[in-house]
Formats: C-alpha cells, sequence, structure tokens
C-alpha cells in the first residue's frame, strides 16, 4: 500500500520539482512547459491527475506522487466555466486520493496574495472589549443541488468496414495470427484503427558495375550491406576492399585470407626457384647436342653458298673430352674454306 504526496499549483513550479526528483529532463521539461493553444501541432500533456514514481536507489527512499496538472488558465480568475469545473473536480479527487496535499506557488503567485491586512488588524484590536455576543452572528445553509458525478454505461454500437479485416498468413509465416489482428488506436477527440500484414523477407540484387565510389561511400556501402564478391576479382581489388572496411566487418575472415595468400605467395617463389634451377641443369646437360645441332645448321648454309666445299671436314665433330671454343671453330672454318 502506498500513500502518495498531493501536489498541485503553477506548471513551473510543478516541472521543477519532476527535475529535482530526477524524473524528467531538460528537453522533456521544455515539452511540458510550451503553451498548449487550440491548434497547436506539438504534442501536449492533458489536465489531469498523474501518479509519479521518484527514482530513488533505496527501496524505503522510495515517494510516490499525485500531481494535478493544470491547464494554462486554471488558476486565472477569468478561467471559464469549464476550466473551473475541471479545476473543482482534480481538486476534490486529489484530496481524497491524498492525506497530505502541497500546493507550488510560482514567484507571481506569491508576490499576489495578500498576507497582512493592516486595516482588519486594527479594527480587531478595537473590539477586544465588549460583550463576545454581539459579535456572534447565526446563519442558516440552504441546500444546493449537487450534482452526482458517475459513470453511466449505454449500449455500444458497431461499426463495419471492408477495411477492416484479418489478413490471413501464409503457411509457413512465423509470427502468432493473432498479431495480424485488426487493433482500435485510441485517442482523446477521434479514434481509428490500424491492419497489419505479413510480409515475408525478400532479398534485392542490385549490380555496382560502372559506379565510381569514393573511399567514404565504399565504406558505408560495405558496412551497411549484403556482399557477393566476384571470384573474378584480383588481389589488389581485394586488397582494396579489405582496407576499406571489411577487415573491420570480418576480422577472423580477413585474417585467414591474408594468411594462405602469404603461404600461396611463398609456394609460388618456391616452385619458381626450382623450376629456374631445374631449366639451368637442362640446359647445361644438353649443350653439347646443341653445339652439334648448330654446327650442322652452320654446315648445311655454308655448303648452300660453297657447293665446291668438302662437307666431311666441315661436319666433323671434336673428340669426346674436347671442348671447342669460339676462337678454334674460327680457325677450323677459315680453314676449310682455303
Amino acid at each position: 500500500m502506498i500513500k502518495p504526496l498531493g501536489v498541485y499549483g503553477s506548471k513551473d513550479e510543478i516541472v521543477r520539482l519532476l527535475r529535482s526528483i530526477d524524473v524528467v529532463d531538460e528537453n522533456l521539461a521544455i515539452s511540458l512547459l510550451a503553451p498548449s493553444d487550440v491548434g497547436n501541432s506539438r504534442a501536449t500533456l492533458s489536465s489531469g491527475l498523474y501518479l509519479v514514481k521518484a527514482n530513488a536507489t533505496d527501496l524505503m527512499d522510495e515517494r510516490h506522487y499525485v500531481i494535478y496538472w493544470p491547464e494554462d488558465s486554471t488558476w486565472c480568475d477569468s478561467a471559464t466555466s469549464s476550466v473551473r469545473r475541471n479545476r473543482i473536480t482534480f481538486m476534490r479527487y486529489l484530496t481524497k486520493i491524498c492525506d497530505q496535499v502541497v500546493a507550488l506557488l510560482s514567484p507571481e503567485q506569491s508576490a499576489s496574495i495578500v498576507w497582512n491586512d493592516e486595516q482588519s488588524i486594527a479594527e480587531s484590536a478595537d473590539m477586544t472589549v465588549g460583550d463576545e455576543s454581539d459579535r456572534l452572528f447565526t446563519f442558516e445553509v440552504a441546500e444546493t443541488n449537487e450534482q452526482e458525478e458517475n459513470a453511466v454505461a449505454r449500449p455500444g454500437f458497431q461499426v463495419t468496414s471492408r477495411y477492416i479485416t484479418a489478413s490471413k498468413p501464409p503457411a509457413d509465416c512465423p509470427v502468432d495470427p493473432t498479431l495480424l489482428a485488426p487493433r482500435l488506436v485510441s485517442g482523446e477527440t477521434t479514434h481509428a484503427f490500424w491492419t497489419a500484414n505479413y510480409v515475408s523477407h525478400q532479398t534485392h540484387s542490385e549490380s555496382l558495375d560502372g559506379h565510381t565510389f569514393t573511399s567514404v561511400a565504399l565504406k558505408q556501402l560495405l558496412t551497411n550491406s549484403a556482399l557477393v564478391l566476384s571470384e573474378t576479382l584480383d588481389e589488389k581489388a581485394i586488397q582494396i576492399l579489405v582496407g576499406v572496411a571489411i577487415a573491420e566487418r570480418f576480422p577472423d575472415q580477413c585474417d585467414k585470407w591474408r594468411s594462405k595468400s602469404h603461404g600461396a605467395r611463398t609456394l609460388f617463389m618456391q616452385d619458381l626457384t626450382e623450376r629456374k634451377e631445374k631449366l639451368r641443369k637442362e640446359v647445361i646437360r644438353g649443350e653439347d647436342s646443341l653445339r652439334g645441332l648448330l654446327r650442322d645448321a652452320v654446315v648445311e648454309d655454308v655448303m648452300k653458298l660453297f657447293p665446291s666445299l668438302q662437307r666431311d671436314r666441315l661436319a666433323s665433330r671434336p673428340r669426346d673430352g674436347e671442348v671447342s671454343k669460339g676462337a678454334e671453330g674460327k680457325k677450323s672454318l677459315c680453314a676449310a674454306l682455303k
């Protein structure tokens, strides 16, 4: 059971109280103090009684307030009859709900109160003597017609519309069908209804061929969108994408890609080195046969130019173990041409 403290008075002072108990922030306080003129498009708090629980760290320090939020002209002497009637009604309910009620007055309201009536004090001092019966009066209170305030139940009415229908979800719908039923949206002056339809998930793909992106636009695209990278991207293009945003979004996958790329590059260099060494050895082994083939080709061309020469002498090959050099080959060729 809670025993709330009733609060009423100036809007400014009520908002100051709400800020002191850490219920509203500065922006909400400004919104609460905005004038609620007719036709104002901004949302305002309606006049009425509101239960507020103060934010307290200790359960024993919890304090509840019942605040009467007034209208702009509630405390004005020139308030309309409807405003005065609401003021009387809400104040009566406030005093019934709360055992203790506090009035919060603004400086302007406090200044307008006559705290000391000097003329009344002087008159009361002059009447200190005499028979007290001379100052007694008899009053008779006439019974007034008090209007009874209660709620009267009347038969309701039904509204039919072709728009107020429950949509039929598909068989594979994971949503509870009762959530798709039409619902009433209540308001102070007007009411409405809203309906819901289940829309299955869809995938939209967009080709980015021919688009030019800045680094900021590319980073935003790679950060917020689902991506399918082409298998034909070269290593340089992948490095650009990884450096812009993919490394932040998929760090584990990028680390694995870097590790595999480094490993593949190392294996490629080792294989290339082995192939070069193997080719060099094959060239060295085939040098002798290559030299003989070259000699035969040269002899064939020489015989075409000089048919009178001796082919056997020109085509003679060195003995095993001999290494013919360029100068010795020239001497043999010159001797054959003599």
